[in-house]
């Protein structure tokens, strides 16, 4: 089993680097597509990998007629969407690989001379354990990763909507904002980290209440 599991591994590390040259070289961003699709297969298939695995299926197999545990609303409706699509807990595993690691993979859609790099390290320094361990927040994290580049452009609107959309998924969004204010503050003008601070009051003060 341990042998098959490393082959398996293997073959998939390969094959993603294979398609991240070729992306690099024709410049086609749809090759990092097809290599996230082939992780998000093979982790669709996967059988008691990750820490969270037994729960997580748990959770799917029980969502219809009511979660033993509580869970962010934005998960709950993906696990309901796919009950309704009737594609079965494989195609759950497979979406919730593809769409984090699609989302941070994006971020370097635009530097084609780094796809190799990034999928190696993503895969050789296995970056890849999260998705099969702490999904709600890798999740977060992916959405929270799209809320950058129009923070740094000052789109507020576009920022927030993708801050809100991580907080669906998994409540540390909000520490995420707070992080990136705090390393931001000393290369960004103040006038412009507004709405971070404003966020972080707000953060505090709910906590305080949730206390109280």
């Amino acid at each position: 089993m341990l042998l098959q599991s490393f082959l398996v591994y293997s073959l998939l590390t390969v094959v993603m680097l294979l398609l991240a040259w070729q992306a690099s070289r024709s410049k086609d961003w749809s090759f990092m597509v097809l290599a996230v699709l082939a992780f998000a297969v093979i982790f669709g298939y996967r059988y008691g990998v990750g820490r969270d695995f037994f729960m997580y299926q748990r959770m799917f197999d029980t969502v219809l007629t009511g979660l033993e545990r509580k869970c962010e609303w934005g998960f709950v409706q993906l696990m309901l969407l796919v009950h309704h699509l009737g594609l079965g807990e494989t195609f759950f595993f497979a979406i919730t690989s593809f769409i984090p690691v699609y989302l941070v993979f994006r971020v370097f859609k635009d530097e084609p001379d780094l796809y190799v790099p990034v999928v190696a390290v993503f895969m050789l320094y296995a970056f890849w354990q999260p998705t099969a361990n702490v999904v709600r927040q890798v999740f977060a994290f992916g959405f929270f990763v799209m809320s950058i580049k129009p923070l740094q452009q000052q789109k507020w609107l576009t920022h927030y909507l993708w801050i809100l959309v991580a907080f669906l998924f998994h409540k540390s969004a909000l520490f995420l904002v707070n992080v990136l204010a705090a390393s931001l503050y000393a290369v960004v003008p103040k006038k412009a980290l507004l709405p971070q601070c404003s966020t972080l009051k707000a953060a505090k003060a709910g906590s305080k209440r949730m206390r109280s």
